[in-house]
């Protein structure tokens, strides 16, 4: 007769097989302690993309400003209707967002730094007569196209100062001088409602005794989308560059009395 071997497994009570309460929080401290350390390094990656993804769209508005200088006896691309009008009521209607909305098919989401635009809440709960809720789309072809990421610098190009509420004669593409070191467009920012939102001008101007650049945000490398002195803020130059640009505010000229560098960055004839 066969013998057969019974083999009993004994339960799994007890430290032999299982854990207890401190290793079991030992495991979850190690857990925390490596996702601490890997978060902000994610975090990097996704800003490293945005700001990728920021630099292109500019370059896409770069040149669709281009294209409307040469389509339009080389003059640069009006701020907006006021350029024409001279009243400051007519500051929303026919900007130049509209206008390379219309005339070149740039969409909506170009004018919408993928940085920024989360952090503008205004424009994401301004109801839209349709229905709904106002996107980059649906702003870029209307009259609350000012609330979207990025800027101009009308007051030496656009033909407008908002500050003055004073027209200028736009700005003939052929007489800048030293067009890679001029900026045309930049990151935008303004306080709407108490929301902060991208704002449809760069003005550069100085007050007496006083000396600041006025709606520029500097989104990028952990700042904010307000008019603060660290992070970065994706600039397009007059001649279709892009490029980033680690504390623009004190680079650009906010604690420059003298005028040299507004002269050296937003004068396109100086």
């Amino acid at each position: 007769m066969k013998k057969f071997f019974v083999c009993k497994l004994q339960s799994p009570v007890g430290n032999k097989y299982g854990f207890t309460l401190i290793e079991l929080l030992v495991v979850i401290a190690i857990i925390a302690i490596l996702a601490s350390m890997l978060l902000p390094a994610l975090q990097r990656t996704k800003d490293i993309a945005n700001t990728a993804n920021c630099l292109n769209n500019q370059k896409q508005i770069g040149l669709g400003s281009i294209s409307y200088s040469s389509d339009f006896q080389n003059y640069a691309i009006p701020l907006s209707k006021s350029s024409m009008t001279k009243n400051s009521a007519d500051s929303a209607s026919n900007t130049w967002i509209n206008q390379l909305y219309k005339l070149y098919k740039i969409k909506g989401n170009t004018f919408a730094c993928p940085t920024a635009y989360p952090q503008c809440s205004y424009l994401q709960t301004l109801a839209h007569p349709a229905g709904g809720f106002f996107t980059p789309l649906t702003a870029s072809s209307g009259n609350n196209s000012y609330l979207l990421s990025y800027a101009y610098n009308g007051t030496y190009f656009g033909g407008y100062a908002p500050n003055e509420n004073k027209a200028y004669q736009l700005f003939n593409m052929t007489r800048i001088k030293r067009a890679s070191t001029k900026i045309m467009f930049s990151e935008g920012t303004t306080v709407v409602s108490k929301k902060r939102s991208g704002y449809f001008y760069f003005c550069p101007y100085r007050y007496p005794k006083d000396s600041y650049i006025v709606y520029l945000a500097s989104p990028h490398g952990g700042g904010k989308v307000t008019q603060n002195w660290t992070g970065s803020s994706n600039v397009l130059w007059a001649d279709g560059h892009a490029s980033n640009e680690k504390n623009p505010h004190i680079r650009f000229g906010d604690t420059d009395y003298s005028y040299k560098l507004e002269y050296k960055y937003f004068h396109p004839e100086k």
